[in-house]
């Protein structure tokens, strides 16, 4: 594992908010679902453009499915290793947003950041 690597350690406390018993999250409803999943489709051309011009490669997004999940079911569903990505919001979606890539994605796409933000500076 490499040093940028997320342990299995960091990867539960990242987690350890999400409730390990019920639908994850805070229980929301379904309607909650649905208005998310809405507010988020309004964003998909924007992050797309977005991440287009960060990376230097053409990025499509689609629209985007919510789901709610246990603790222990999401991280079955993650690979060994990930790389998660926190960003607080204090507008239009306000709170921590975490994402998390598989480590394949996140090199690639960490490197062509990394040359963008130096082109930039």
């Amino acid at each position: 594992m490499s040093d940028s690597a997320l342990s299995q350690a960091e990867i539960d406390a990242l987690l350890a908010g999400v409730d390990s018993g019920g639908g994850g999250g805070n229980g929301g409803s379904s309607g909650d679902a649905a208005a998310l999943q809405n507010y988020l489709a309004g964003a998909v051309a924007s992050q797309s453009a977005n991440l287009s011009t960060m990376t230097g490669a053409t990025v499509t997004l689609t629209g985007p499915t919510v789901s709610s999940s246990t603790r222990d079911a999401l991280i079955e569903k993650l690979p060994d290793t990930v790389t998660a990505v926190t960003a607080d919001f204090t507008a239009g979606f306000p709170g921590e947003h975490c994402f998390l890539f598989p480590e394949n994605a996140a090199k690639a796409d960490g490197y062509k950041l990394e040359q963008t933000r130096q082109q930039c500076a």
